[in-house]
């Protein structure tokens, strides 16, 4: 009787256990993956750190602040997936950067290279922006410059800034600006948005500055120009 009385004791208490166990073991399964605020901001601050350095690194006219990193937790669920989806994404972002080309064609074109497009005395200063989320497409803004003696003497901007080509997210202006060399020959002019990149498991939207160069060419006309040209 005593040894019956033990066994069904150890049953039940064993059974109690597993019963515990499984218990912790769902609440454990179930709970969300939480990123906690310090985590966060450091990731932010990671991303934009990353790519001004990378931008800078490459003369890439480009530059990044105000960085927002949203993560989808339904895809990323654990610290390991974390790490790996932020490092993803600055890599996608950089080799997307480096397709920024600088040549000029005619505006009429449907798909055309970064540069400053002719209209007599308008332009529009064009950099091409291919990442994730907006696909091929171009920031723009539409200037008009007064350029006499192959010098450039005024430089007016026209409307907001704003974007063309194949894209899946749209561009947010914030402002433009432009400024003239002390020697008047080169130019600069400043777009600057938010945008998002958009990936599997997160999202990071950020202030981007675009940035077009140009200078006086032939016939007084402005001609697209490398960064690195541009007089410091």
């Amino acid at each position: 009787m005593k040894k019956a009385f033990a066994t069904a004791c150890s049953v039940i208490l064993l059974s109690s256990v597993f019963a515990s166990s499984s218990a912790l073991a769902y609440e454990q399964d179930t709970r969300a993956f939480v990123v906690e605020a310090s985590t966060q901001k450091g990731i932010e601050t990671q991303i934009a750190s990353e790519l001004n350095t990378f931008a800078k690194e490459n003369g890439l006219s480009v530059s990044f602040d105000d960085v927002k990193y949203t993560i989808n937790t339904d895809v990323i669920q654990s610290e390991e997936q974390l790490k790996q989806e932020v490092k993803d994404g600055i890599e996608q972002i950089k080799q997307e950067l480096l397709t920024l080309n600088t040549k000029i064609e005619s505006k009429s074109s449907d798909i055309r290279p970064s540069g400053i497009d002719d209209h007599g005395d308008y332009y529009t200063a064009s950099v091409e922006n291919m990442i994730p989320a907006i696909g091929w497409g171009y920031v723009n803004q539409d200037f008009k410059a007064s350029v006499s003696n192959s010098k450039i003497n005024s430089i007016s901007l026209e409307g907001d800034s704003y974007k063309t080509g194949v894209t899946l997210s749209g561009w947010t202006h914030n402002r433009s600006w432009h400024n003239i060399s002390t020697n008047k020959k080169f130019a600069q002019i400043h777009m600057k948005g938010v945008v998002s990149y958009l990936f599997k498991g997160s999202n990071i939207e950020t202030s981007a500055t675009f940035l077009a160069t140009m200078k006086v060419g032939s016939n007084n006309k402005l001609v697209s120009a490398t960064y690195s040209e541009y007089p410091n």
